[in-house]
């Protein structure tokens, strides 16, 4: 929380705005979050919570600020698949990676719907990043199949649930109208 407020004081960076209707909605969830500790049975527990949250939403403005948005997805995608290897490793040297054995759930140093969570943005940040870099659109797009892969092995049906609709919202806002229509009368079909 500490280096996220230097940085967000220090000067340099964007300037941060609140624009339309997804910055309005996200300071309402946020007032919305505060007011919550006037109705809150424990208020203890959901101060420390608060907290947390304020200390989150503070990086993610620094976040903001600091980097591209290119920069965040290259970041989310070298970090995700990092701990995606790292979790692999480790499930292979303890002998618990088992994809094929019934009720297998990969969850490699993290509970398997965290896992998932975690697969679920090395699937979007390959996608997005394969969008926006031509370059190594294959490298990226090979980063999103392996996100896919393993956001099938943790058996977390909320973040595989999410993930489809975050690529469906994605692709919806990036492609071009004819697309839409001609993927929709295809799924028709």
């Amino acid at each position: 929380g500490l280096v996220a407020v230097v940085s967000l004081v220090r000067p340099g960076g964007a300037r941060l705005r609140i624009k339309g209707l997804l910055g309005s909605t996200m300071l309402f969830y946020a007032g919305w979050a505060l007011l919550s500790l006037s109705w809150a049975q424990d208020a203890a527990l959901t101060f420390r919570r608060l907290v947390v949250f304020a200390i989150l939403c503070l990086a993610a403005a620094a976040i903001v600020r600091r980097f591209s948005w290119h920069e965040i997805v290259l970041w989310t995608l070298f970090a995700t698949g990092l701990y995606l290897l790292i979790g692999v490793s480790a499930e292979v040297a303890l002998g618990t990676f088992r994809p094929l054995a019934f009720g297998y759930r990969f969850a490699g140093t993290l509970h398997p719907n965290s896992q998932g969570i975690n697969c679920a943005l090395l699937l979007l940040s390959g996608v997005a990043a394969a969008e926006t870099d031509k370059r190594r659109r294959i490298l990226f797009r090979a980063c999103a199949l392996l996100g896919l892969l393993f956001l099938i092995l943790p058996a977390s049906r909320s973040a595989f649930a999410a993930a489809l609709f975050a690529l469906a919202v994605y692709w919806a806002a990036v492609h071009s109208s004819r697309d839409k229509i001609a993927v929709g009368l295809g799924l028709g079909i």
